[in-house]
């Protein structure tokens, strides 16, 4: 892989961060894939190549000029399917905002969680047609963080619209409802301790089935799953300002083993995050 541009700009205390990318691949060179969640959000646009991405068991297929919209604490993989692939990525916590928490939950209203039939992909022809893609432009050239925060706000504003008015077609199908009925197990228990036995008996489906199913469809084994979807839930709750004790606690961990899988899982420590020095990437 060649690295042929670099755009990278972030803020001092780690609430945004954007990056212009474009990577070449060799033909056959193995590509490295993203599988995970984090806490921020991610609006990356995509100006050359293609992408394959499964969003909590959601299929997406991405081509130039698409707009993908990860939440935060979606898992997500995403497959690099070109050889080459450019990309502009924006990630921000919203804290970044320069509004009031009542304003910015109204801003980010749509990309809540609760709702499960979110669509992730704006097809680059509404991208187009709405000039979506020129608040990256003014992002990558933005003098100040206030002018960074500003367009952010203007793009997401312009995104809400389109999703209130403006019918699209699904960009996305489900890859089996076997896996949906698993992620909103997990989504609904990760203050439980979550064993397969729990899942085959609330699905009535083989253990072994289940295994195999998702990490056949979601690129991860199901226990890695259940423990980033557990450690990103301790992670906001640490960032809300629950002690790392407590948290640990909520989601059935003793502090020893959560602290080896928060490491591991977030790239930093959750008193680094208490303290506001976490990672963003």
């Amino acid at each position: 892989m060649a690295i042929e541009s670099h755009v990278h700009y972030s803020t001092d205390n780690n609430l945004f961060l954007y990056h212009h990318k474009r990577e070449v691949f060799h033909k056959n060179e193995e590509k490295e894939n993203v599988n995970h969640a984090h806490l921020q959000y991610e609006i990356i646009y995509l100006v050359e190549g293609e992408l394959s991405c499964i969003i909590e068991g959601k299929l997406y297929r991405l081509t130039k000029g698409d707009i993908l919209l990860i939440r935060a604490n979606d898992f997500h993989t995403i497959n690099i399917v070109s050889n080459v692939y450019t990309r502009k990525v924006i990630q921000f916590f919203p804290a970044f905002i320069p509004l009031s928490e009542e304003q910015r939950n109204d801003l980010l209203r749509p990309y809540q969680v609760y709702n499960k039939n979110f669509d992730s992909v704006i097809s680059s022809k509404i991208v187009s047609l709405y000039g979506l893609d020129k608040f990256f432009e003014k992002i990558e050239t933005a003098q100040t963080e206030l002018s960074s925060a500003i367009y952010i706000m203007n793009l997401l504003l312009e995104i809400n619209n389109l999703l209130a008015f403006y019918k699209m077609q699904p960009n996305f199908t489900y890859t089996s409802s076997i896996i949906t009925d698993i992620i909103d197990y997990i989504d609904n228990h990760l203050t439980s301790k979550i064993t397969l036995e729990d899942l085959q008996e609330a699905l009535h489906l083989s253990k072994f089935y289940i295994s195999h199913l998702f990490k056949e469809v979601m690129g991860t084994t199901l226990a890695h799953y259940i423990m980033e979807k557990k450690i990103r839930y301790a992670e906001k709750l640490i960032f809300e300002g629950v002690s790392p004790t407590d948290a640990a606690i909520t989601i059935g961990y003793n502090y020893s083993n959560f602290y080896i899988n928060y490491k591991k899982i977030t790239h930093t420590t959750p008193s680094k995050t208490k303290s506001g020095h976490f990672k963003i990437y």
